[in-house]
């Protein structure tokens, strides 16, 4: 049953139950009933899949100028292969890559030693959204694992490429980097959107579970996020597993043949 409330001639209904209808008369008298759930689709329509993609792009190229689109557009373009999926928030933009480690998980480093610059105050690092200078002061570092920097965090990061044969093009190894505390929340703050993207573009979803950042708050300790609760904190890097994702940046990257 409706609910409804008058004011004097009119009245006013403030809910409508499921078995009820609205009645649409077409030029020729053809009557049409319109529920509530058919009424909540005619209205937004195409609509749903913009509000659950805003601000969340598929990358690609065909040529060395990267393009991004709407996941809802992405079959007109799928052909060329996804690079990454782009977050476009306050002014800034990231790029996702499209997976992970095959392990889920990685040590920070193999073993402690300030790397770049420690930070002890989350506030600080909350703000930070420079990942890529962070990386390379850290790879550049003699504390950090120089033999086998891949199966680490940062060098990871660092060394992930990916690159299309449909296209020719892609983003080369040292164009990617890893996330900075603040670029962590603003792939946290786009989480169900990110993953949305990825799941269309065929890659990888972000996980519920902590991940690492390049932000270091000791010779001991670097900062990670948790993404299932958005709670920011740190962990061993010798000795603490966390989930890795590689990012980059469209007016940072680029594309090579």
């Amino acid at each position: 049953m409706s609910k409804t409330k008058h004011f004097g001639e009119v009245s006013i209904v403030t809910s409508m139950g499921s078995d009820q209808y609205i009645p649409l008369t077409d030029a020729n008298g053809n009557i049409t009933r319109i529920t509530k759930d058919n009424l909540l689709a005619s209205l937004i329509g195409d609509h749903t899949l913009s509000m659950m993609s805003s601000g969340v792009y598929i990358l690609f190229c065909t040529s060395q100028d990267p393009k991004f689109v709407p996941p809802e557009r992405w079959s007109e373009y799928s052909a060329n292969g996804a690079l990454g999926v782009v977050v476009v928030e306050g002014g800034r933009n990231l790029v996702i890559a499209l997976d992970e480690p095959a392990a889920g998980t990685m040590y920070w480093n193999s073993a402690a030693g300030l790397c770049g610059t420690a930070n002890t105050s989350w506030k600080s690092i909350a703000v930070d959204l420079d990942g890529e200078s962070k990386t390379a002061a850290i790879m550049a570092s003699a504390n950090y694992e120089q033999s086998n920097p891949g199966n680490y965090a940062v060098g990871y990061c660092n060394q992930y490429s990916c690159f299309k044969s449909t296209t020719g093009y892609g983003i080369s190894a040292g164009k990617w980097w890893l996330p900075s505390m603040g670029e962590l929340i603003m792939m946290y703050s786009n989480f169900d959107k990110i993953n949305y993207a990825l799941s269309v573009a065929g890659g990888a979803a972000l996980q519920r579970a902590d991940y690492w950042s390049s932000s270091e708050s000791s010779s001991t300790y670097a900062w990670s996020l948790d993404m299932t609760y958005g709670r920011i904190g740190y962990g061993t890097k010798a000795s603490y597993l966390h989930r890795v994702r590689p990012v980059s940046a469209l007016l940072q990257l680029t594309l090579q043949s």
